[in-house]
């Protein structure tokens, strides 16, 4: 089993994912070096008014499976890049002396002295990570970087792997809906320009990307292949505007992009993403609606989030069962 498919079973497994709806991707952000003290990387589309040709940034509605990260450098000799110049520049895994011989240049090896934090939601994933996991130097490097001198001799810096300089990560799910933090702390201002030059930190990170999939509690009384259910129905904030343990439910607006599949004790869909708000009896005349009767197999189903929308981590879809024990 090659290495792909051993990963995406593994976060399918663990996250709850079809496999099927993951696919291998990536996340690419840039910031412009000047005179700072923090490298803030913005990672979603609408929170940036003009995004670089070589990013790739979430959408609002996108959700994205983090399995590695890393940070580079960039360098283009010219103060306003051009989008060819832009798409030509080689992402470096050092301080390159070559790239960054300028007066300020050189201070760009500041960045691998420094700390990363990553915070989804103002909830920390990653306090404080040291930037020098991410150096990599090259056995071949290009000539004023090499140990040795020779007239004539032009290398270029080696790549030793498709993940060289990549650090691998828990699987984490973020999404373009979320308040994602990223940024490197120098610890103190350092200035890292240069006239006719551009000098950028970027972040990627390596995933396979996906529709995130939240399956159904585990209910004792209902988890055990023991209930015939005959009808469904589901609440949105409209309905009910807290859950028993406090925490939100589903707005109206947002359940319009949360779809529902069940599954029977045969592990068949017998509902497939039906829209959730299909479910809401306000919107179906005050009918619940009813079904087919089968045995349900509760920790099998599960709901997908198909547009993120308004909804925030912790919102709860809730449901009401009608059912005949068995």
């Amino acid at each position: 089993m090659n290495s792909i498919v051993s990963e995406k079973t593994y976060i399918s497994q663990k996250l709850g994912v079809n496999y099927e709806d993951l696919s291998q991707s990536y996340l690419r952000s840039e910031v412009a070096l000047t005179t700072q003290s923090v490298i803030e990387f913005t990672l979603q589309e609408n929170k940036k008014a003009t995004s670089l040709v070589t990013e790739r940034l979430l959408g609002l509605s996108d959700q994205f499976v983090i399995t590695h990260f890393t940070v580079g450098l960039k360098r283009i000799a010219a103060d306003a890049p051009t989008d060819l110049q832009q798409l030509t520049a080689p992402v470096l895994t050092y301080d390159n002396k070559t790239a960054f011989a300028g007066t300020n240049g050189a201070n760009v090896a500041a960045i691998y002295n420094s700390d990363l934090s990553f915070t989804i939601n103002r909830k920390v994933f990653i306090p404080q990570f040291p930037v020098r996991a991410f150096r990599r130097v090259p056995k071949t490097q290009t000539a004023e970087n090499a140990g040795y001198t020779s007239s004539g001799v032009d290398t270029e810096d080696s790549f030793e792997s498709g993940l060289f300089g990549f650090y691998p990560s828990e699987p984490t799910v973020i999404d373009g809906g979320q308040t994602l933090d990223l940024k490197i702390d120098l610890g103190s201002s350092v200035e890292m320009d240069d006239a006719s030059n551009a000098y950028y930190a970027a972040t990627v990170t390596g995933t396979p990307s996906a529709n995130r999939q939240y399956k159904f509690d585990d209910i004792p009384n209902l988890s055990r292949n023991n209930i015939m259910l005959y009808g469904i129905e589901a609440f949105t904030a409209a309905q009910l505007t807290k859950d028993s343990d406090g925490a939100d439910i589903i707005a109206a607006a947002d359940s319009l992009g949360v779809t529902v599949v069940l599954k029977d004790n045969n592990n068949t869909e017998f509902i497939y993403k039906m829209p959730y708000s299909n479910l809401v009896r306000s919107n179906n005349g005050g009918f619940v609606i009813l079904l087919e009767p089968k045995i349900i197999n509760l920790t099998s189903c599960y709901i997908q989030v198909n547009d993120a929308l308004g909804l925030a981590d912790g919102d709860k879809a809730i449901f009401n069962f009608y059912y005949d024990s068995v």
